[in-house]
């Protein structure tokens, strides 16, 4: 067994205007055993907040400061006194593991409870036999947090007051696991726990507002208190090479594995300006299907020079929120797929992909008053979705078995375009070059050059009908095909538009 050690150094420095923090810490040996019964216990600290939120803010003045009065009674100068705080941490996750469990594979006599608490460690944990282990990479992290000064939070005089900003850097060093399908049934127990805590808060009613106490006159508030003013949060993080197996054991000898070659992330979030972008990029990732006693994949894909960027920001337009959200992806795709070994994929799916829970929700009721229009004085909310995939290039390798034919599918470049609102759904598709070759018994071509493909579906509603109309456009170039079998042309086929004639 590893015992958690953890070594810390924190140092504080002070002066008239600021407050220094500087923190660094290593952890090794660490061991977390989680029970699926966890959604309960953070549901219920969930609830002592509000509660306790609820009960704080019944004594909480509301409203504005006036900045006269807060001078006069000498508020600002209050604030003016306090320091800055500026926090730099640099931490060190060296090792460690996660058991889950069920919520009856915990010996419960070996860990205290709150009602006769221990002081002494609980010594052994439990054995992993009965549980599943994700071992821990190794973790660098460096953080930031440099506050806003306390005086621009409350008096609010100045516009352009500085936002505290917290940056957070993170590695995630190589690391292996396997995960086995014994895992599913604690994820099930989890999304059951959370469902039924969700249909429970669907049913029960709001509580009843409750009467706030007025503001003295000495803090001069009268209305809504003001925000504490804004933070800018941007989150890096680099993945080195790991590996993700998936294995079918007991059950059968089929293994899939997710592998990393290297990559990082990049996030940034604005509350005052409603915006979050993240952008990454990934040198290298894959995935592949394979029986334990065969050596080749059946199935194979890999992604080369994945990046993407993806953009949520709220605006008003015409009295209306929008809320956008953008997507680019730009990458290469190499896959294939042997369907000589379908039972191996059909087996996996039934080990791994029909036994995911499948998170439902909460199905509301129907309102009993329908409402038929937004709340005067309410803005009107609208949903746009831009989405941008370029791929640079795609092959794909199709084995039907030798006696029948090998499909070997090129295309280049491709460029997918989506746009998705209330109004009207659009999808493009361009590509230069599509090309479809064959091989073995059943050989042949098909090259299908400048190739577009568009549909525009719109919703619209007229004399208390809704009505959606579809627009479907294809264009392409030449288009010239040939199919043999055993050496023998059985199709030849040759197009030339109109408009190259």
């Amino acid at each position: 067994m590893l015992y958690p050690e953890m070594s810390a150094d924190i140092r504080s420095d002070t002066s008239a205007t600021s407050r220094e923090v500087m923190i660094r810490a290593a952890v090794s040996g660490f061991e977390l055993d989680i029970s699926s019964s966890l959604p309960g216990y953070i549901f219920a600290l969930i609830d002592v907040y509000r509660d306790g939120k609820e009960e704080f803010e019944r004594f909480l003045p509301s409203g504005p400061i006036d900045p006269a009065e807060s001078q006069s009674h000498g508020i600002e100068p209050d604030y003016s006194a306090i320091p800055t705080s500026e926090i730099t941490a640099s931490l060190e996750f060296q090792s460690g593991r996660v058991q889950f469990h069920m919520n009856d594979s915990i010996d419960e006599t070996r860990y205290p409870t709150t009602a006769s608490l221990d002081p002494t460690f609980p010594d052994p944990l439990p054995s992993a036999i009965d549980s599943d282990v994700f071992r821990l990479p190794n973790v660098s992290v460096w953080l930031q947090y440099h506050a806003t000064p306390a005086l621009y939070k409350v008096s609010r005089t100045s516009t352009d007051a500085p936002a505290s900003r917290l940056t957070f850097n993170a590695i995630i060093h190589s690391s292996q696991n396997t995960i086995r399908p014994s895992l599913l049934p604690f994820v099930s127990e989890v999304t059951r726990h959370v469902e039924t805590r969700l249909a429970d808060d669907s049913t029960s009613s709001p509580p009843p507002p409750r009467p706030s106490i007025t503001s003295s006159p000495v803090m001069g508030r009268e209305s809504s208190p003001a925000p504490m003013g804004s933070m800018e949060m941007i989150f890096t993080l680099r993945i080195d090479q790991s590996n993700l197996d998936f294995t079918c054991l007991p059950d059968v000898n089929v293994n899939a594995g997710l592998h990393w070659k290297s990559g990082g992330f990049v996030i940034r979030v604005a509350p005052d300006a409603r915006e979050i972008s993240a952008v990454g990029s990934i040198e290298g990732i894959s995935m592949s299907l394979r029986h334990g006693y065969l050596v080749d994949d059946c199935v194979n894909a890999s992604a080369r020079g994945l990046a993407f960027a993806v953009t949520y920001s709220q605006l008003s337009e015409d009295g209306r929120i929008v809320n956008a959200v953008s997507a680019v992806i730009d990458t290469e795709i190499i896959g294939s797929v042997r369907f000589g070994r379908l039972q191996d994929i059909l087996c996996f799916g039934a080990v791994w992909l029909d036994r995911i829970p499948v998170f439902e929700g909460t199905k509301s009721s129907a309102p009993s008053s329908p409402v038929l229009a937004p709340v005067a004085g309410q803005a009107s909310r609208a949903f746009i979705t831009s989405v941008l995939i370029q791929v640079e290039s795609l092959q794909l390798d199709v084995d039907l078995g030798q006696a029948i034919t090998k499909l070997i599918l090129d295309l280049r470049p491709i460029i997918l375009r989506s746009r998705l609102t209330d109004e009207f759904v659009e999808i493009s598709v361009i590509s230069q070059l599509v090309k479809l070759d064959a091989v073995r018994a059943i050989s042949g071509h098909i090259a299908l050059p400048n190739l577009s493909f568009e549909t525009i579906r719109r919703r619209g509603s007229g004399k208390g009908i809704q009505r959606t109309l579809l627009e479907l456009s294809i264009k392409t170039g030449h288009l010239n095909a040939s199919i043999n079998y055993e050496g023998k042309r059985i199709l030849l086929f040759k197009y030339v538009p109109a408009s190259m004639t």
